[in-house]
């Protein structure tokens, strides 16, 4: 008896000897992990995405301010497409020789503040808010003696069939919001290269107004007789959306603190559109007496919109402080698209683009 539970102790001795690391220095066969499976223990580094994360403290807090230089893209129709009169057809209204004044807002200036901190207890992701404002506006003027002619009259009149002479202006304004909340975990998928997924929901909010004011004579070609137009017109659409937003963010470190950025976000917002039009004309010189037009209409609808934003450029970083802070500095070009967004001023959707100069900046602490 004695000698059968020696042999047993022995047996199941030599079967744990793995367990203990007591190999005799024979190579380990480690089970590979399938999908989900959480990791524990000492698990060899090749199943496991390090973290990339700065680390300064156990709890990271850190800040971001960006300037931002956007251009405002978006299918608006022309103000107007102004024709010579020796070239005007007068049964179709066309020209050979017409002058456009279009959309084409400038760049200007907003910016992005962001909040953060990491969460050194759950694999070292992070909580992100960032916060966008930018403005854009444009004003165009028109004005042509009865030499040449409106062709089409886009300011919103309801008479542009005619041709027509005198003085066109519209204001186009823009107004842009959003607050983005991320759960986000930067890792590295090699020794020179870092990425960083990111979770979370997006915020938009946006109005956009098309204002013109007109003063015109009304004619046929060939005719002799006019009529004064004085008028206005007002559009404006406003909307708000919300919904998911995953975003992959690299970096390619190039040593010295140096690295090219590539970004890529996307998202689905649910939105509500609330849109509004007036316009009013009063015409004088007709027959029998001046004749005063009023038109409104208002319309409010629900939509799912795509978003899709990209950035590219370069960046540096460095620890401060013997290893207390971090500092970091990136250059981007950012090309923002938010699709089939828009049928502001026309009578189909279409899509809106910001795009142009970031620079970021972000504070470890």
């Amino acid at each position: 008896m004695l000698i059968r539970h020696l042999i047993a102790v022995c047996f199941f001795s030599v079967a744990a000897l793995p367990l203990f690391g007591l190999t005799g220095g024979k190579k380990q066969t480690v089970v590979p992990f399938s999908p989900g499976d959480a990791i524990v223990g000492d698990t060899p580094s090749s199943a496991y995405l390090q973290s990339a994360a700065y680390n300064v403290r156990d709890w990271d807090f850190f800040v971001t301010a960006d300037y931002i230089c956007w251009r405002w893209n978006q299918a608006i129709s022309p103000l107007s497409k102004i024709a010579t009169r020796d070239v005007i057809s007068t049964s179709l209204f066309t020209s050979k020789n017409v002058t456009i004044s279009d959309f084409n807002p400038h760049y200007t200036s907003g910016f992005q503040v962001g909040l953060g901190g990491s969460l050194p207890m759950i694999d070292n992701w992070q909580v992100f808010a960032e916060y966008t404002w930018y403005k854009n506006s444009i004003d165009q003027e028109v004005s042509e003696t009865r030499g040449n002619y409106f062709k089409e009259d886009q300011s919103g009149s309801q008479f542009s069939p005619f041709l027509q002479s005198g003085l066109l202006n519209r204001n186009a304004k823009m107004d842009f919001s959003e607050l983005d909340v991320f759960l986000q975990r930067a890792f590295y998928l090699g020794k020179r290269l870092t990425a960083l997924l990111g979770l979370g929901i997006s915020n938009l909010w946006i109005t956009q107004t098309v204002n013109s004011n007109y003063d015109v004579d009304l004619f046929l070609y060939g005719t002799v007789g006019s009529f004064a137009d004085v008028g206005e017109s007002k559009s404006k659409q406003t909307s708000w959306g919300i919904g998911p937003k995953i975003a992959f963010d690299s970096e390619w470190l190039l040593g010295y603190g140096l690295k090219l950025i590539g970004n890529l976000s996307t998202s689905a917002l649910y939105t509500k559109y609330v849109w509004r039009k007036h316009t009013s004309d009063l015409i004088s010189g007709s027959v029998d007496a001046d004749l005063t037009s009023q038109f409104t209409r208002s319309n409010g609808y629900y939509n799912f919109v795509p978003v899709t934003e990209t950035a590219f450029g370069f960046g540096w970083g460095s620890y401060l402080c013997n290893r207390g802070f971090h500092f970091d500095v990136s250059v981007l070009y950012d090309i923002n698209v938010y699709w089939a967004y828009t049928n502001l001023n026309l009578n189909y959707p279409q899509n809106m683009m910001l795009h142009g100069l970031n620079i970021q900046t972000s504070f470890d602490f």
